[in-house]
């Protein structure tokens, strides 16, 4: 939570870290996968990168916990709204020039700040997903309205730049982490070629409107040898031993493009196979996915992708086992 003095590694970088109202519930919103609201925020206030003069900045970040007070507090698209455009328009004082040094954080598939367009276009953004959700009608997360993503929301593939912008990953609790390898196998004791639990269209009913075909397709294929296929566990701690004793783990989209599924289930050692055709990947410009994961189309979650990493086990055995080192090599990024 930033309670230890971080190094800026190095770098003559300044950053200045505004304080908002929708930024002060640390301990409340410092859980689960939008949790790096938090992280980045309370690295940032303790990292040697920090200046509290505005003059010396090079950028301007804005903390803002927007998925998590969504979550708990109810807060709807149109009080973020309300929020975020006062806090530009009244509450941040060294935003100029369209803020093109200034950095917000989305922690989830879309940017609550259905506005954004009109107020920080320019801005940098950090971002889980790099085609965020735009929604004509952004109140939609519920059973009852799921219809609701369906007839007004789409993935914006011109709302994230790439020459501004940047992909980063979930956030995976160190609890989660530190459980995953005390049962996390060596590859060469590992039961399972691939595993998958988790929810589908069946269990939630926005999926069906989320092109998640992927995870009901993986379902089919759950009386497959050599597998472990189904819906979540009772307890996570039974999941986190299953991942551990799998050499791939199934990682399809969800609701976006992007999954924390992909990111959890290296700290288990085991190789993602990403089923999202759009994702964006964070740190592919110097971290090499290639050699820790591989990628399958979306539509052709078939017998067939099984029967493609059974016989990598037999006939490429090197090779995995590259993988499972180039894992562990590479999950420290995340």
């Amino acid at each position: 939570l930033g309670l230890k003095p971080q190094s800026c590694f190095g770098m003559n970088l300044k950053v200045f870290v505004y304080e908002t109202d929708l930024a002060k519930r640390v301990l409340s919103c410092s859980q689960g996968m939008f949790a790096s609201e938090v992280f980045v925020h309370r690295w940032l206030m303790h990292s040697e990168c920090r200046t509290e003069d505005p003059a010396e900045a090079d950028f301007f970040f804005v903390p803002v916990y927007a998925a998590c007070v969504m979550t708990k507090e109810g807060k709807l698209a149109g009080d973020m709204d309300a929020f975020y455009t006062n806090l530009v328009t009244e509450g941040l004082p060294h935003f100029r020039d369209r803020g093109q040094d200034h950095v917000f954080l989305w922690s989830s598939e879309t940017y609550d700040f259905p506005a954004w367009h009109k107020h920080i276009h320019s801005s940098i953004f950090l971002s889980v997903e790099a085609q965020p959700i735009e929604c004509s009608d952004f109140d939609f997360f519920s059973e009852e309205t799921a219809a609701n993503f369906g007839a007004s929301c789409w993935h914006c593939p011109w709302c994230f730049s790439y020459g501004k912008d940047a992909v980063i990953p979930g956030f995976v609790e160190k609890w989660s982490i530190k459980k995953m390898h005390d049962v996390e196998k060596a590859p060469s004791e590992r039961k399972y070629t691939a595993c998958y639990h988790g929810i589908d269209s069946d269990s939630l009913a926005i999926y069906k409107y989320a092109n998640t075909t992927a995870r009901n397709d993986l379902q089919l294929l759950r009386t497959l040898p050599n597998v472990s296929i189904g819906y979540r566990f009772n307890k996570i701690i039974d999941y986190f031993e299953r991942i551990g004793d799998c050499h791939f783990c199934f990682a399809p989209k969800g609701l976006g493009y992007w999954s924390n599924r992909l990111y959890e289930v290296l700290f288990a050692g085991c190789i993602p196979v990403i089923l999202s055709d759009e994702i964006g990947l964070p740190f592919d410009d110097f971290v090499d996915w290639t050699s820790f994961s591989l990628k399958w189309p979306m539509t052709e979650v078939t017998p067939a992708l099984v029967q493609h990493l059974e016989d990598m086990l037999t006939h490429r055995l090197p090779l995995v086992e590259r993988m499972h080192e180039n894992v562990v090599k590479n999950r420290c990024w995340f």
